[in-house]
């Protein structure tokens, strides 16, 4: 049974001109022009916009359809409700925001693994500055390639740090590698992260289904305590429901990650699960499908990377092997065989390697 498709977002926003010389949000970005053209088009091509609700009970009522798409946003980031919002009101398309609470009430700072915020802080000091004290010397950031150069130092530090120091605020580690900074760190919590009084305009739209993004957005296979862990799925819940006034009943793994122990209190709190790869980490597979509701697979909608509405031709009844998923996007480029226990796969650029290496012999 082809049950549809779930496209995942995290920003979308215009680009910043602090960030164009890093290119670091890229991966993560959607213009909102970009988004609503997508949209636009995969309705033109037949796809049938369902809420989350809608794409589960569509899916144990067999009544899904091939071209069914529903929309996930992950995070808590101001610019959904300030572009993307406006976008799903216009087009009449329903979407779920998994926020985590944290973010929300606290900004990154409480955070295990505040990337997001760490990399806008250090983009926004590297992108004004010539130069910056590290270490006892000097970090120059006048050139685009010297500000690129400095954001490796000075993110390798600040990932160094939180390894050593996991229990270590985040807003201390950027302040003590920026000594001469003054970072006001509630002004970028108002400027990036949504509000609860954002969260409960946007739940108050039946377009929009607030979901649980964890708590404090760490990888929650690595929570060797079951306390700490359940507290991941039950503190996020209460706190959310508390400030939107209706029931969270949506969950997604931060990082996609998840194992037994974590599906375990998915189930306990939640009505389904969202993820994005399989759940082992050496496991090459993209699980397109799942029977499972707390195992719904996503496909990562990135600007100029593919058309998301022609993943709607995909079967989805079925776990793709890397090679057949990328093959499906890219066609005659990539073939892949099966010949007894043998898997041959021909890649254009591989047979490009094949002749150089037999030319110099």
């Amino acid at each position: 049974m082809r049950n549809g498709i779930l496209w995942m977002l995290h920003r979308v926003a215009p680009p910043r001109i602090e960030h164009l010389p890093f290119g670091m949000d890229s991966a993560l970005r959607l213009s909102p022009e970009y988004l609503e053209i997508q949209i636009i088009r995969a309705k033109e091509q037949g796809a049938r916009f369902v809420s989350i609700d809608e794409f589960i009970e569509n899916k144990h009522k067999k009544t899904s359809r091939p071209t069914d798409v529903c929309i996930t946003i992950d995070d808590g980031t101001k610019d959904i409700y300030d572009h993307a919002f406006p976008v799903f009101k216009r087009q009449n398309v329903p979407f779920v925001f998994y926020v985590a609470s944290d973010f929300i009430e606290n900004g990154f700072k409480n955070c295990m693994k505040p990337e997001a915020d760490g990399m806008q802080i250090m983009m926004d000091i590297i992108a004004k500055n010539d130069s910056l004290p590290f270490e006892g010397r000097t970090v120059f950031a006048a050139t685009i390639l010297e500000k690129q150069a400095a954001f490796s130092v000075f993110w390798q530090a600040f990932i160094k740090q939180k390894e050593m120091m996991p229990q270590k605020s985040g807003y201390e580690i950027l302040q003590e590698l920026f000594t001469n900074e003054l970072i006001d760190f509630s002004a970028y919590k108002q400027r990036f992260l949504c509000s609860w009084d954002d969260l409960k305009d946007m739940a108050q739209n039946p377009l929009c289904t607030i979901g649980s993004h964890a708590k404090t957005h760490q990888w929650l296979t690595l929570i060797k305590n079951d306390e700490d862990l359940e507290n991941e799925f039950s503190q996020s819940k209460r706190l959310i429901e508390n400030h939107i006034g209706k029931t969270v009943s949506h969950f997604s793994y931060p990082y996609g990650q998840y194992n037994d122990r974590v599906l375990k209190f998915a189930r306990k709190y939640y009505r389904s699960a969202v993820s994005i790869r399989a759940k082992g980490k050496s496991d090459r597979r993209f699980t397109l499908s799942s029977d499972s509701d707390y195992i719904l697979p996503r496909i990562s909608v990135q600007e100029n990377a593919f058309l998301p509405a022609y993943l709607g031709t995909m079967s989805l009844s079925r776990t793709y092997t890397f090679s057949e998923y990328v093959r499906h996007l890219f066609g005659k480029v990539f073939n892949f065989e099966r010949k007894g226990k043998k898997r041959i796969l021909t890649l254009f650029f591989i047979k490009i390697k094949f002749k150089v290496k037999k030319e110099g012999t």
